[in-house]
């Protein structure tokens, strides 16, 4: 099995422990064994380059005797760090081609694949100083061209320093990073955001609900991701199957192309989110529905104040996919329960799955419909956003139910 050492470079054993539940929702154990390193000592927070310079000197030397044992190394520090070419220098290393690199690397060179020509990348970091250093170091990496740096919008920050994001209050996080995001979205065409700290992950559902941004890199997953593949020792083969015996008197039917029918347009209100935590199937968020309203031509009423959205983000590509539950009542009297699940799209808005439950005899159709929706948000304010969801249903379906015995349902 592939073995990857994630090297802390600072002192804080917290933020190496707060990173193991993020690379465990990966979900690559079964193909590759993460480790980790916490500096034996030196600062407890990299906040320039002289904590960088600093941090080799107790990291290089203890480093040095575990280089055989593992596939690849990872500096879990956003920023060009030294570690990375020192690391590539080590005999050990060269030998036997071992990857190195940091997320800062990563991150950078995943936006430029992954954007558009015309559009724009930038980076949110912590303190105010990584503006000068990040943006030196980007320079740096694209080379001076003038073609190159029209893809970099810069470097916006939050004020904060990496152990902040986790003693500071959750609401002081949450709006200094907002207010970073839309500063650098203001810089024109930004097309990627990479979030310049692998702590930055907890807040990516946050992030992707303020704009309609179409990638938001979160580093760590990147460069993991990317070193899975590095490291990868060899392909599974593709599977091979028997010819199909189809039997040739068969007929071809024309393809059908199904048409959809207007169900309703929702305004639905949700606060801001209870949790965001790693669990094994990515980073699960609890987002409250707590009041809205549903109009069309076939039924109206409210939101009740009892449901939310469970969703997850999956920390390999950032792309949040909703799992709701929640409670209609029409204004006829009816209760119906609603799932819905879906992911973001390019454009910001989400696609949805959309399944209705009912025992009221007068809406018994809707149990039978394959119903789909779009998401937008309509309106974004201090401690909750309002959504609108457009329904329709396929057409050719069922607006009334025909009974075939005499089941009883509520009415």
């Amino acid at each position: 099995m592939r073995s990857i050492l994630i090297i802390n470079p600072n002192s804080t054993e917290q933020m190496t422990n707060g990173l193991k539940p993020l690379v465990d929702a990966l979900q690559f154990k079964d193909q590759t064994a993460h480790e980790y390193f916490t500096a034996p000592s030196g600062p407890k927070s990299i906040n320039n380059e002289d904590d960088a310079a600093e941090s080799v000197q107790h990291c290089l030397p203890a480093l040095r005797k575990d280089l055989d044992r593992y596939h690849g190394f990872l500096v879990a520090c956003y920023s060009q760090h030294p570690l990375v070419p020192l690391l590539k220098d080590e005999a050990a290393v060269q030998k036997s081609r071992k990857p190195v690199t940091g997320i800062f690397e990563a991150s950078v060179s995943t936006a430029l694949q992954i954007m558009h020509p015309d559009e724009k990348f930038g980076i949110v970091s912590t303190g105010k100083v990584w503006e000068t250093i990040l943006t030196d170091a980007t320079t740096a990496f694209l080379g001076m061209g003038f073609e190159a740096s029209k893809r970099f919008a810069g470097v916006e920050t939050t004020g904060l320093n990496a152990t902040d994001l986790h003693d500071a209050p959750a609401d002081e996080v949450r709006r200094r990073m907002k207010d970073a995001v839309k500063r650098l979205l203001n810089k024109g065409k930004v097309g990627a955001i990479c979030l310049g700290c692998a702590e930055h992950l907890r807040f990516i559902r946050l992030l992707q609900q303020q704009s309609a941004i179409m990638h938001l890199l979160s580093t760590l997953p990147l460069a993991l991701s990317l070193f899975t593949t590095a490291t990868a020792t060899a392909t599974p083969p593709n599977p091979t199957f028997p010819p199909l015996d189809i039997p040739k008197n068969i007929t071809k039917l024309p393809v059908v192309t199904p048409g959809f029918n207007f169900l309703y347009t929702m305004q639905v209100n949700c606060k801001a989110g209870l949790y965001e935590m790693a669990s094994p199937q990515g980073i699960r968020t609890a987002i409250p529905i707590v009041e809205g309203e549903f109009l069309g031509p076939r039924l109206n009423g409210r939101v009740i104040d009892l449901g939310a959205d469970w969703g997850l983000t999956d920390p390999k590509t950032g792309i949040f996919s909703a799992d709701t539950r929640y409670q209609l009542q029409t204004y006829d009297g009816a209760w119906i329960y609603v799932r819905t699940g879906g992911a973001t799209q390019p454009g910001g808005e989400s696609h949805l799955r959309v399944v209705f439950e009912t025992g009221d005899r007068r809406y018994y159709w809707l149990n039978s419909v394959v119903a789909v929706a779009v998401l937008q948000t309509a309106l974004d304010y201090e401690g909750g956003y309002w959504l609108q969801i457009d329904v329709w249903n396929l057409g050719n379906e069922w607006t009334d139910t025909p009974w075939v015995n005499g089941t009883t349902t509520t009415s």
